[in-house]
């Protein structure tokens, strides 16, 4: 067991990972590619406020919407009021994908909660939760 809090949580996550993209590879998609599309369901969202909402920076954002955008699943268009921002919205192929993918992912998710326990997994998405929403010093 490590005592470093950061190799313990990336080989954490590379595992979580690995589940949810066992899960959807019947779908194509990537857990990473899944969850853009899951927040892009709500509407459009400028390639900056998408950024922030699934926390990278917008470089590997890009890399991460390249392959979206090929495949016909989100398009990437000029902002209505502003030309220079660009709005990245889900096209109805990418709705049907991730209507595809739902019970895949859902499956992973419980999972994952079945093997850790209720309180084991009530407790590690609490810790999370306070990771991700607290400023750690840089």
């Amino acid at each position: 067991m490590t005592e470093c809090f950061c190799q313990a949580l990336r080989q954490a996550a590379r595992h979580i990972t690995e589940v949810y993209d066992r899960a959807l590879e019947p779908t194509g998609l990537r857990t990473t590619q899944f969850s853009l599309l899951r927040t892009l369901r709500k509407g459009p969202l400028a390639i900056t406020a998408l950024a922030d909402a699934q926390a990278l920076d917008r470089t590997t954002l890009n890399r991460t919407l390249a392959p979206l955008v090929r495949g016909g699943l989100i398009s990437i268009v000029a902002g209505p009021d502003d030309r220079r921002r660009r709005d990245v919205t889900l096209t109805p192929h990418g709705r049907a994908r991730i209507a595809a993918a739902e019970h895949r992912w859902a499956h992973a998710q419980m999972e994952l909660a079945r093997s850790l326990g209720r309180k084991k997994s009530a407790q590690l998405r609490s810790l999370l939760e306070t990771l991700s929403q607290n400023e750690l010093p840089v």
